[in-house]
């Protein structure tokens, strides 16, 4: 069973509320080179869950502008 989405300011799982901040964060990262962007927050991860993929593409990443989203790249947090 899919996990819920969950928005980062209230934990609420409403899709309308995730939805309507219209921002998408990002991060970025190199893969042998070529720069692929993952998703950094819920609404990032509702843009891949609904594609059925892991990562931003710049397709995905022109619709969404397309309708209005910001699209922002986020630092990436280092894990040791």
């Amino acid at each position: 069973m899919a996990e819920l989405l969950r928005c980062e300011k209230c934990t609420c799982t409403e899709l309308d509320h995730i939805v309507s901040e219209k921002l998408v964060q990002v991060t970025k990262q190199q893969v042998y080179g070529v720069d692929k962007y993952y998703p950094a927050n819920t609404m990032a991860k509702l843009a891949v869950d609904l594609v059925g993929t892991k990562q931003i593409t710049d397709s995905m990443i022109y619709c969404l502008k397309s309708y209005g989203y910001t699209v922002q790249v986020v630092a990436q947090s280092e894990t040791l």
